[in-house]
């Protein structure tokens, strides 16, 4: 008597060596797969295309003066972040003030000079605001020199409020300066007496 016969389904999609073979269904189902990648992927790279674009434009040169004849060219640039004004003495002209901030310009005629400056203090008058600086000017020359020191950092207190039940608020805050007795003039180029001047405003000088 024949005995009855169950069909394993499973079975019915395996080759010869066990291994299950892929049917008409998976096969759909992982082309549908492949198809959202490949539309995603496209319109992801279509949005980015359209994506406005920034570009870093650098400021505009400033126009720079040409010396007088028979004269040089001198360019007083100031660093960022220095908040002192200074009181300049340059060879034998009236004294001057470099202010934070700013360039100065100045024609001189050839030849050797020493700068020096002050800065005002409350307790015990003027001091020396920078190393005393001496350079040669040539006829023709176009020279920039930019003064600098070594940043300091302190933490300033303005007041004490008292709030009650012990609590105070601090009035205050951090500052940077720049640490006396550090400051020295240096030359630049004009690639760099561009970048000073762009973060500057010129100043006259009398």
């Amino acid at each position: 008597m024949p005995s009855d016969i169950s069909f394993d389904t499973d079975m019915q999609h395996q080759d010869v060596g066990g291994n299950r073979r892929p049917q008409p269904l998976d096969i759909m189902r992982t082309l549908h797969r492949r198809t959202l990648f490949l539309a995603l992927a496209l319109i992801i790279s279509g949005c980015a295309d359209n994506m406005p674009q920034s570009y870093y434009a650098p400021p505009p040169l400033i126009p720079l003066q040409d010396p007088l004849p028979g004269h040089g060219i001198l360019y007083l640039l100031r660093a960022p972040h220095d908040q002192e004004t200074f009181s300049v003495q340059l060879g034998g002209r009236p004294s001057f003030t470099l202010e934070p901030s700013t360039y100065s310009v100045i024609s001189l005629k050839p030849g050797d000079y020493a700068m020096t400056g002050t800065v005002g203090s409350i307790l015990g008058g003027p001091k020396e605001a920078f190393a005393p600086a001496r350079f040669r000017l040539q006829e023709g020359q176009r020279a920039f020199l930019y003064v600098s020191g070594v940043s300091d950092t302190s933490f300033y207190l303005n007041s004490i409020i008292p709030a009650g039940r012990g609590i105070l608020f601090v009035d205050g805050g951090i500052k940077s300066s720049t640490a006396a007795g550090t400051r020295t003039w240096k030359e630049c180029t004009e690639l760099d007496a561009q970048g000073f001047m762009s973060v500057s405003k010129s100043k006259l000088i009398e």
